[in-house]
């Protein structure tokens, strides 16, 4: 007749099955955890980039109204965390008024943070930290890739994105775009004009690009290599050729990313002779 109890025997077997059983499970947990931290990884790595050019998906009014970072400083970070700490840039400052030209009404400035501010006991901020708890690696690739964020991904050691790093690249045309256009008064005849302005902040302030037309030129651009970056912009056009610096027509427009071309017409307010074309 049996006791009550496990033998030695049968404890031995137990313990052999469990020990089997764990060997099992362990690759399997491991695993899970490891796709955890990619998953992290990669969820923050969307964020750092939405926190530099903004969120395309932000509309108001079918309107694309989040530009980040750059909307705000006209450029890119020079550090990640530029994102959460304002440094040496100026507070956010609202402008009216740009030389002879009034009533700009145009921001530029830090407007951050940008990111979550929260910060371990040893300083470092949490979403700057990848998911095995290192800081992202923020590199300028150059071409046409203006900055990479790269975590080293499960190894910790510095290979190729894809592979075992994991990336998120800002594309140079994702950051901003040039201008181009016609000057039009409401007849739907070309007008010629004395200086088209473009204004925009660029390292947290408040700047302007002017484009002079050759003689009677109608068509107006910005030079080449020449960014305005993504947000709500400003323009003035003098198309008054005999008195300069009389602005005759304000536009606001927008300039945004997967888009670098940007058209305007500008019209003069004026009595046609005729209905318009």
């Amino acid at each position: 007749m049996r006791k009550n109890g496990f033998t030695l025997v049968e404890a031995i077997v137990v313990i052999a099955i469990l020990l089997i059983l764990g060997g099992l499970l362990t690759p399997i947990v491991s695993n899970q955890l490891q796709n955890k931290k990619i998953e992290v990884t990669e969820e923050k790595l969307k964020k750092i980039k939405k926190a530099i050019i903004g969120d395309p998906s932000v509309v108001q009014f079918g309107q694309r109204t989040d530009f980040g970072y750059v909307g705000d400083m006209g450029n890119v970070p020079g550090a990640l965390v530029d994102l959460i700490v304002q440094g040496t840039q100026p507070s956010w400052q609202f402008y009216t008024n740009w030389g002879t030209y009034t009533d700009v009404l145009l921001g530029a400035g830090w407007r951050g943070p940008y990111l979550d501010p929260t910060r371990y006991p040893d300083g470092r901020y949490e979403s700057l930290m990848d998911g095995w708890g290192r800081n992202f690696v923020y590199e300028s690739p150059g071409g046409n890739i203006i900055r990479r964020i790269r975590s080293y991904g499960p190894n910790g050691v510095s290979e190729t994105c894809g592979n075992d790093d994991i990336c998120v690249d800002i594309f140079r045309d994702e950051i901003g775009g040039f201008v181009q256009g016609n000057t039009w008064n409401e007849c739907g005849v070309g007008v010629q004009y004395q200086e088209i302005r473009i204004f925009y902040p660029s390292n947290g302030a408040l700047t302007s690009l002017a484009v002079t037309p050759a003689a009677g030129q109608l068509w107006f651009s910005t030079p080449t290599g020449t960014l305005i970056p993504i947000g709500t912009r400003r323009l003035f056009v003098d198309t008054d050729i005999s008195a300069p610096g009389i602005a005759y027509d304000l536009k606001q427009f927008l300039v945004i990313s997967n888009g670098p071309s940007l058209s305007i017409n500008l019209r003069r307010n004026l009595t046609c002779a005729s209905p318009s074309p």
